[in-house]
């Protein structure tokens, strides 16, 4: 906004020669023709300049003078009288006197005025500058002071207090005048926090550009507080200031720790089901290996066609239990996040007849077909998890001979027609159907279509939850096509990742026929087991064998008897009382080393437990593999077979 110039004069003329010649000072020429006019005018504008005629009938220069100084609003206004009379230096002096700065007596040089004009126009700028920024600086005080936050402003060089806000006073308990220029930077501990010294807090500023500490204290009410303080350093000419916004940040704090708190609680929450599992896995697993591995013994006696029948149902009972606390198991440890996914070279032909030829004997009885086709153009052999996708077919394949009658189950495998680095297998069946509105529940865990089919067909529900997580985590996907009474289509999805085939390593001693497994090297053993049962269940396994087992029942005995009488290999419980077999096992690896015996033992661990990494404790224990229970006759005397030829005699 342009300046206003009052020009007052009771001559037209004079008028307009006066506003003619400050025309191009850039500002805005109002005019009055008398004392009247002159006082209206202040009344609406305000004015950098008042040019004032002296002698003007009606009211006088000097009239107007007084009125104005009367006003503190015109009060400090600029006023330079021009008058063609003049009478006397005392004249003038009234002038001054009234709060003129100027008595110009016509004629005067027209450069006169207008240098005179142009410099309280300036001054008239400047001071509007200065307002402008003193109602800047007001606003921003008022701002400071309405926030909650505490703002302080510190002197680099001396480290006192500059400024600060109402907030930072009221909690210093300070009133401005007594914290200004006496409150000290290392006297705010909050600020200084772990720095102790100024000058560490300060290097660590300019080395960083800005820095946030975090403090604490207790109030008067013993409550704790937390604090958050943002510190920067910045110039005010040659000032180097300090600024420091300090904020309350207990309620997040609080949160935080709540949230800590509840993670805390959630991950043992998490872990006492791990190690509940892990003890329930190891607590059914036990007699389960008695109850499979007797019912193996019994079917190798002579038996009756009803009795061979008994056991074999009661085999079925057992490994589908199993396979029941095997999924139970994969599913904790997905959600705690502890299953690994695997890469390694698979034939994927190969293992999808591998699932199909297991399962045909099922689809057999039920009178179903169960055909596996795949494209020709999918490689022989991919990158995958094999026993992961194994669970996946076996689940998918499985369920669609549970859940059909007539018909059969059909396996394809190609190509996804979306994406050609992906591979789509479907499997597809001609049972019972699924509603459209429950196609999607059916994926959560222990949930069926209806409870009728749990009645009707058995199961929990846990396999396509199972599948589903499993698939996710090898970067897959599921869905399903169905209509009740119209069969379904289940179809998955996972990445194509060809590979190079795996060239099987050919020795001299490769063996191109499957010898019939117990029928390797004689060995002497050593059975460590706590549990009778289980010592009696390997024993038996063990007759009409080559080899000689020893037994004991604990891992310290197991101990001292080997430095005794060292074996070919170990059996090895993991859980037992006195001594554990990991423990066990790591004192004999250390014993044959400090004795340089020439040829390590064997030790095969044996557990209940299922979960993943215990694998690998085993072998890092000193272990050369690792059997789950419960152990088979025909997988005991095969890893026996193999693993008898790793400490041939001398």
């Amino acid at each position: 906004m342009k300046p206003h110039i009052l020009i007052v004069d009771d001559l037209d003329n004079n008028l307009t020669a006066t506003a003619g010649l400050l025309a191009d000072l850039n500002a805005e020429m109002v005019l009055a023709r008398n004392g009247r006019e002159a006082l209206l005018q202040l009344t609406r504008h305000e004015f950098a300049v008042v040019l004032l005629d002296a002698h003007m009938p009606d009211m006088d220069g000097f009239e107007v003078v007084k009125l104005m100084a009367g006003v503190s609003r015109t009060r400090t206004i600029p006023i330079i009288f021009m008058s063609a009379v003049f009478k006397d230096d005392q004249h003038a002096l009234v002038g001054y006197d009234l709060g003129a700065v100027d008595y110009l007596v016509k004629p005067f040089p027209p450069e006169f005025l207008r240098a005179k004009v142009k410099v309280f126009l300036e001054l008239y700028r400047q001071k509007e500058h200065i307002r402008a920024q003193e109602q800047a600086i007001r606003l921003f005080h008022n701002l400071l002071d309405e926030s909650s936050d505490e703002i302080l402003i510190f002197d680099l060089q001396s480290g006192l207090l500059v400024d600060a806000n109402v907030t930072a006073f009221q909690r210093l308990g300070l009133e401005r005048n007594e914290a200004i220029g006496e409150f000290h930077l290392e006297d705010c501990h909050l600020i200084i926090g772990q720095y102790r010294e100024m000058e560490l807090l300060l290097e660590r500023i300019r080395s960083q550009g800005r820095l946030i500490v975090e403090g604490a204290y207790r109030d008067a009410q013993r409550q704790h507080h937390y604090t958050e303080t943002n510190l920067q350093i910045f110039a005010q000419g040659e000032q180097k200031l300090l600024l420091a916004m300090l904020r309350d940040v207990t309620q997040r704090k609080q949160a935080e720790l709540a949230l800590s708190r509840a993670q805390a609680d959630a991950l043992k929450a998490n872990q006492a089901k791990s190690d509940f599992l892990a003890a329930m896995s190891h607590e059914i697993r036990t007699p389960m290996n008695i109850i499979l591995g007797m019912g193996d013994v019994l079917l190798e006696t002579p038996l009756s066609a009803e009795q061979k029948n008994y056991l074999t149902m009661l085999r079925t009972a057992g490994d589908n239990l199993l396979l029941l606390i095997n999924d139970i198991l994969d599913l904790s440890k997905i959600e705690a996040n502890k299953l690994q996914i695997a890469s390694e070279p698979i034939q994927i032909h190969a293992l999808a007849k591998e699932v199909t030829d297991m399962l045909r004997v099922l689809a057999q009885k039920k009178g179903l077909s169960l055909e596996l086709r795949m494209a020709p153009e999918i490689p022989a052999w991919i990158l995958a998890d094999s026993i992961r996708l194994k669970q996946c077919f076996y689940n998918l394949i499985s369920n669609g001979i549970k859940f059909t009658d007539q018909g059969g189950v059909l396996v394809e495998i190609g190509l996804d027609p979306k994406k050609a680095d992906t591979l789509l297998i479907v499997v597809a069946d001609s049972g019972i159907g699924i509603d459209p509105h429950q196609q999607e529940s059916i994926f959560e865990s222990f949930t069926q279509s209806d409870s009728g089919i749990s009645r009707r067909y058995g199961g929990t529900g846990l396999g396509l939850s199972l599948t589903r997580n499993l698939l996710t985590m090898m970067g897959g996907h599921i869905w399903v096509n169905s209509q009740r009474g119209q069969g379904s289509r289940f179809m998955f999805t996972i990445p194509l990742r060809p590979t190079d085939p795996v060239v099987p390593h050919i020795t001299s001693s490769t063996v191109h026929t499957n010898p019939a497994p117990g029928t390797g090297t004689a060995l002497n053993i050593l059975l460590v087991e706590d549990v009778e049962e289980n010592r009696e269940l390997i024993t038996i396994y063990l007759e009409n064998t080559k080899h000689t087992l020893h037994t004991v029942a604990d891992g310290a005995a197991a101990v001292e008897l080997v430095k005794q009488h060292p074996f070919d290999l170990i059996l090895m419980d993991i859980e037992m009382p006195v001594m554990n077999g990991l423990r066990a096992t790591t004192l004999i690896r250390a014993w044959e080393k400090k004795s340089g015996q020439p040829r390590p033992m064997v030790i095969l661990a044996l557990s209940a437990h299922s979960m993943e990494g215990e694998a690998k404790q085993c072998r890092d224990a000193g272990c050369d593999d690792h059997l789950s229970k419960p152990i088979s006759k025909k997988t005991l005397l095969a890893a026996l077979d193999r693993f008898g030829t790793k400490r041939p005699n001398p």
